[in-house]
């Protein structure tokens, strides 16, 4: 339209319009870059609680393991699949570490390769996942271990 023809009540409307349209998607484009942070957060502390859990596990079945080794050498064998299993989740969970970085490493890099950090991104989430999924089976071994020690 030609801007001559219109009032200046109407043009300033149209400014007023420009610059709140404008705001709104800076508070958009704000929402999602916190989104996106507390969503790196939440993945970051999850796979940390992964790494703890199935690191602690095996520290302590290796120390149990250890005292066995002074007093009853011939039970041994009956907690090294729980210690293994849980090694194992470290693995897994040192995997889902790397593949996250290589996720976000496509994402910020040309838009041809962003289809190549969604599917690292899905492989990120599965490992996750499989080293909690790990761990209770590393439980579940070790508690067999324990009733089975007599």
């Amino acid at each position: 339209k030609n801007l001559e023809s219109q009032s200046e009540a109407d043009i300033d409307l149209h400014r007023a319009n420009l610059q709140k349209w404008i705001e709104d998607h800076k508070n958009v484009h704000a929402h999602s870059v916190e989104m996106f942070r507390s969503v790196i957060a939440a993945g970051q502390n999850a796979l940390r609680t992964s790494f703890l859990m199935n690191g602690g596990a095996s520290v302590a079945i290796l120390a149990f393991i250890g005292h066995l080794a002074t007093t009853s050498p011939d039970k041994i064998t009956l907690f090294s699949s729980a210690l293994s299993i849980f090694v194992t989740g470290v693995l897994v969970s040192a995997v889902a570490s790397g593949t996250t970085y290589l996720s976000q490493w496509f994402y910020a890099s040309e838009d041809k390769y962003h289809k190549t950090g969604f599917g690292l991104n899905i492989v990120s989430i599965i490992l996750g996942l499989g080293s909690y999924g790990v761990f209770a089976w590393g439980i579940y071994e070790a508690q067999n271990a324990f009733t089975n020690f007599t």
